[in-house]
């Protein structure tokens, strides 16, 4: 049901916000995240990217901040 709620959300943005939501300016890198919060290289950083860019789509984050408090709870559980 997760899924569907995220797909619903990315559909009606792309038609309705593109620009805004679909491709929104990245608000942290994975270098951003290796350095800020000591992690390292590998297939949990993209996991996280996905989650953020996500999250930023449905309109739950919308700066830098925001988007470290998320990636922290992210790795939190």
């Amino acid at each position: 049901e997760r899924q569907l709620d995220v797909v619903r959300a990315l559909l009606e943005a792309w038609w309705e916000q593109h620009g805004e939501r679909i491709d929104p300016p990245r608000l942290l890198s994975g270098n951003d995240l290796i350095k800020e919060l000591e992690l390292h290289p590998g297939p949990v950083i993209g996991e996280i990217l996905e989650a953020l860019r996500e999250a930023q789509a449905e309109g739950r984050l919308c700066t830098r901040q925001e988007a470290l408090d998320f990636v922290k709870g992210y790795l939190a559980g």
